[in-house]
């Protein structure tokens, strides 16, 4: 990975453009270029010289001066956060908001985001099942107790609630 930092002249302000050449992405970008560009007959040579120079490249903009050894762990953050804003306006059902005020809609934005990153969190523990999130929430949201004045008695679990607290290790009490 190289990074350079470049000062620039952004709208009348200053800023840095870090301009980066990930080598191994580059490698397999060029790869994936050259297959496609010698099938393309109308390409000219100014034209494959101009798209193969920016292979592999990443620009982050910023206004702070910051070393460059700070930017990869940046760029994956922020990769990492589109990924849940993805995830989170897809399944989640973001949108449409209707709210009343700025403080609801923040609080509605925590309150998604915070279910969003439990979702993924739960994604991840059942890697290996035949389950995903979705398919456990509705399995496990068919297990019912019965509440008395004194205890909870958890009725039997399905075969699919059993297989996926057996994959998470959640040992389900008969009693409360």
């Amino acid at each position: 990975m190289y990074i350079k930092r470049v000062p620039i002249d952004l709208c009348g302000h200053h800023a840095y453009a870090y301009v980066a050449i990930d080598h191994q992405r580059r490698a397999s970008e060029v790869y994936n270029f050259m297959k496609g560009a010698l099938e393309d007959k109308h390409m000219s040579n100014e034209e494959f010289d101009r798209k193969l120079i920016t292979k592999g490249v990443f620009i982050i903009i910023s206004s702070e001066s910051m070393n460059t050894s700070e930017i990869l762990p940046l760029y994956y953050t922020r990769q990492a956060i589109e990924q849940v804003f993805d995830l989170y306006k897809n399944n989640a059902d973001l949108l449409p908001l209707r709210t009343h005020g700025e403080n609801t809609f923040r609080g509605h934005l925590m309150l998604s985001f915070i279910s969003t990153v439990a979702y993924m969190l739960i994604n991840r523990l059942l890697d290996g099942s035949k389950y995903c999130a979705d398919g456990a929430f509705r399995a496990l949201h068919n297990l019912k107790c019965k509440v008395f004045d004194d205890c909870i008695l958890v009725k039997e679990p399905t075969k699919k609630v059993n297989e996926i607290t057996k994959h998470l290790h959640i040992e389900l009490p008969v009693k409360l």
